[in-house]
């Protein structure tokens, strides 16, 4: 990778990035950072030794190396930012947009913009499987997927960003805001815990400052309809309890969502493949989507 070397006083002055309300990064701090006639994201990593810092640089490396198979819309860390010959951060372009965790949580923007954007993120995936197959990259997830890893440009382009938390080639799993223990994901045995370079099946097996779950195929897509889950209920689902998230799929039912959908949804807690359900969410209307939320769903189980 190519490297930006920083004076201290450069370093110590730069501008924290204005990201929006509610929307964290918990490996780094972000700031921008003018180079070479570019403004760029500058990320200050939390943890600047040991392991789990070895496995950040090999991730960066990885990318950097595979970026001729990685789709356009991915926006790689192209610098190492190194301050008094020690590396401290990364560097990537700034993308130029709105958050999408901001635009599904806008209700001004209409509902059929705001389920095409999640669409885009299935088409994704789809890219991703497709690399896997055909080229010689094959073990590249997205891992962290969350409705804040993606930004939409001002001429309407989806972008994924944060990609230095993504799975692959031979990396240990970053942590991901969804792949977390003691959550919904704990009722299948289809999601790998991950232990030191082991995969096991032991609740309590993760290791600090490193991934809970082994990214792969199964854990995207989980994430992928967690994230759809979420813009529904407007709360957060992969914190519900078996019982409720029943309860929450039979209230779905109940105002016509797709059976089909409502059959992808279920899967994430099944021992079967996860499938991918951008097809089906062009079925969800305005109407669904507005009372789908968990206001309206508790008021109604709650009568």
């Amino acid at each position: 990778m190519n490297i930006i070397n920083l004076s201290e006083k450069k370093f110590n002055s730069l501008k924290p990035l204005e990201i929006g309300q509610g929307i964290v990064n918990t490996e780094a701090d972000l700031y921008e950072l003018m180079y070479k006639g570019k403004l760029r994201v500058f990320k200050k990593l939390y943890l600047l030794n040991g392991a789990v810092f070895a496995n950040k640089l090999y991730t960066l490396e990885m990318l950097d190396d595979n970026k001729e198979f990685l789709p356009d819309n991915f926006v790689i860390p192209n610098y190492l930012g190194v301050v008094n010959g020690k590396i401290v951060g990364c560097a990537e372009d700034l993308v130029e947009g709105t958050n999408l965790e901001k635009i599904l949580n806008d209700s001004k923007i209409n509902t059929s913009e705001q389920i095409g954007y999640l669409r885009r993120i299935g088409e994704v995936l789809e890219k991703l499987k497709y690399i896997r197959a055909d080229t010689p990259l094959d073990s590249i997830y997205l891992n962290d997927l969350h409705a804040g890893n993606f930004v939409i440009t001002h001429d309407d382009q989806l972008k994924v960003v944060d990609l230095d938390s993504a799975k692959i080639c031979d990396n240990k799993p970053f942590p991901s805001r969804y792949l977390l223990p003691n959550t919904l994901l704990k009722n299948s045995n289809k999601y790998i815990v991950f232990k030191d370079g082991a995969k096991e099946y032991k609740d309590k097996s993760y290791v600090k400052d490193l991934g809970y779950i082994d990214a792969n195929e199964e854990s995207d897509l989980y994430c992928y309809i967690i994230t759809i889950l979420n813009y529904l209920y407007k709360g957060n689902v992969h914190r519900m309890e078996i019982d409720e998230f029943y309860d929450y799929l039979n209230y779905l039912d109940s105002i016509d969502i797709n059976n089909e959908l409502l059959s992808i949804f279920e899967r994430i807690i099944l021992n079967c493949n996860n499938k991918n359900p951008k097809e089906l969410l062009e079925t969800i209307t305005t109407t669904q989507v507005g009372r789908a939320n968990n206001k309206v769903f508790k008021r109604v189980i709650g009568g």
